[in-house]
């Protein structure tokens, strides 16, 4: 989501530590020399040598238990999208390391890493009744104010009582939704939209520190907790709530695309939030056909002839234009996002955890947990699968 200094939207590039994909086979491929060269018509009556066989790392993915999660069910009451389409919604959990089809790892051919269907917009019964309704509270009728712009009592009173709203909330049971994907992500998104309105709308301290940590309510800390290690995501505002899962069509009767997509939540309901958000969006969309190029490049190198080398070439070259045509997405975000607007009304807003900033406490939350919670930093675009892909494929 957002970058940490206002030269331009950088990224983390990964590091050494990420999966290469011609790892594997430079370790474990048996070598020319030691694979016994075959015409068309030569035949053999001997039996391949198991000794031979290439074998993954214990530590690979694909060699790692299957998860016992895995399976299909559907969601028996009905979900609304921000399209006003509803119906009962299929869910898949777990991750099956038996197969490398990217459908598995939530990578779709039309939309990407982007969710095929528009997120949904309310949760079930009690959960939307007090969730949906306190982070509707704090978002409209003008919205919250940052603790630290406050200027009047009269937003300082509007922040104390929509924060008193959160502290007043029931320790809600994730049970109802546990199997449903679906209604996971838009509680994890609805949940650290509370979280990060609840910290940012405090006052500052002021006078000498050290100051006491954020105190996080158990009634936002438990659920929360619950449902990010469900979705096997950190308890705080990631880019996948703020950009991923957080959109609608323009156009409801057409497909989901770089010019007909629209943003829903923000924090602090501007135009420039909107945009700093469409922009990872479509920079997302424009970059489904660099993921086919790059499948295709895989898919070729397999082959390894000369018609097969050509054909990478074009794909690089085709590959190239992509890229292009992001960065160009990229710099457009200056065309409605204001960059005074964005680093005082808007970025704060992401914020986590930072050195020498107060901890965040997670009350209810045992110790082992909280110890790698307290710590936790915000949003930001280099947490794009996209940009890694690409980072990965490209070396």
């Amino acid at each position: 989501m957002a970058p940490h200094h206002p030269s331009q939207f950088h990224y983390t590039p990964a590091t050494s530590s990420h999966f290469h994909p011609n790892a594997l086979f430079e370790e474990d491929w048996p070598s020319a020399a030691q694979v016994p060269s075959v015409t068309p018509n030569s035949t053999s009556n001997s039996q391949p040598d198991p000794s031979r066989v290439p074998t993954m790392p214990s530590t690979h993915f694909l060699s790692l238990a299957r998860n016992p999660t895995i399976g299909s069910s559907t969601v028996t009451s009905t979900s609304t999208t921000a399209d006003g389409l509803s119906g009962p919604v299929s869910v898949r959990r777990g991750v099956d390391t038996s197969t490398t089809s990217a459908a598995d790892f939530d990578v779709d051919a039309k939309t990407g890493f982007m969710p095929t269907r528009s997120p949904i917009v309310t949760l079930p019964e009690e959960l939307g009744e007090v969730w949906e309704r306190v982070l509707s509270a704090a978002i409209e009728g003008g919205g919250l104010t940052l603790g630290q712009y406050v200027e009047t009592q009269a937003q300082a009173e509007k922040n104390a009582r929509w924060r008193k709203t959160v502290d007043e909330m029931p320790v809600l049971s994730i049970a109802p939704i546990r199997h449903s994907e679906v209604y996971l992500r838009r509680a994890h998104h609805v949940l650290t939209f509370i979280l990060h309105f609840y910290i940012h709308s405090q006052l500052p301290l002021t006078g000498p520190g050290p100051h006491p940590p954020h105190r996080i309510p158990s009634c936002l800390a438990i659920p929360l907790t619950e449902l990010s290690k469900e979705l096997v995501m950190p308890p705080i505002l990631t880019y996948a709530d703020n950009v991923l899962y957080n959109w609608s069509l323009s156009d409801p009767t057409e497909a989901l695309s770089v010019e007909n997509v629209k943003m829903v939540n923000t924090f602090s309901n501007t135009q420039s939030e909107r945009h700093f958000y469409l922009t990872s969006a479509r920079i997302e969309l424009r970059g489904v056909e660099a993921l086919e190029l790059m499948k295709s490049c895989m898919d070729e190198a397999f082959i390894g002839d000369r018609i097969s080398l050509q054909r990478i070439v074009d794909y690089l070259r085709r590959l190239s234009t992509v890229i292009d045509d992001m960065a160009a997405l990229l710099m457009a975000v200056r065309d409605e996002c204001d960059p005074h607007e964005f680093y005082t009304q808007i970025r704060p807003w992401f914020n986590g955890w930072s050195p020498g900033a107060r901890e965040w406490l997670f009350e209810g939350v045992d110790e082992e947990d909280q110890a790698k919670f307290a710590r936790l930093s915000g949003p930001s675009a280099g947490q794009s699968s996209l940009i890694h892909a690409l980072d990965i494929f490209l070396g």
